[in-house]
């Protein structure tokens, strides 16, 4: 159950980087700041899954 709330806790949080924040950065620190977020939180959801949806993480 945890592990669920983190998943739709990171996947809302890039959805509101990608549709709102991330359309109109204005400046390339600003741009840097929400990629390294993002990684942040993809990072996050790799660490709690496993199996196939693991995969979908790596690199």
């Amino acid at each position: 159950k945890v592990e669920k709330e983190l998943e739709n806790f990171c996947l809302e949080l890039l959805s509101i980087i990608d549709q709102n924040l991330f359309k109109h950065p204005t400046d390339l620190e600003t741009k840097v700041l929400y990629l390294k977020t993002k990684a942040d939180y993809y990072r996050y959801m790799s660490e709690i899954y496993t199996g196939e949806k693991l995969l979908l993480f790596q690199a």
